[in-house]
């Protein structure tokens, strides 16, 4: 049985690699202004990976504390 929890966490995955995937579409088309652009992608980029690194730990987190 999925709890409405383990679906929010699945949505937001599903959101945040998508995201991902809009920004390295922008870095393959190769339009930047400048490098601070590309820059400001990259960084979105990073800044993604780590919400996913935080939903994850904030799951078990939760997890733990159900038990």
């Amino acid at each position: 049985m999925i709890t409405q929890a383990i679906q929010l966490r699945i949505e937001i995955s599903r959101i945040v690699e998508r995201e991902i995937d809009r920004l390295k579409d922008q870095l393959a088309s190769n339009v930047f202004e400048d490098v601070a652009s590309f820059k400001y992608i990259m960084g979105q980029i990073s800044a993604f990976r780590q919400m996913e690194d935080l939903i994850d730990e904030a799951a078990q987190k939760s997890d733990q504390r159900n038990r």
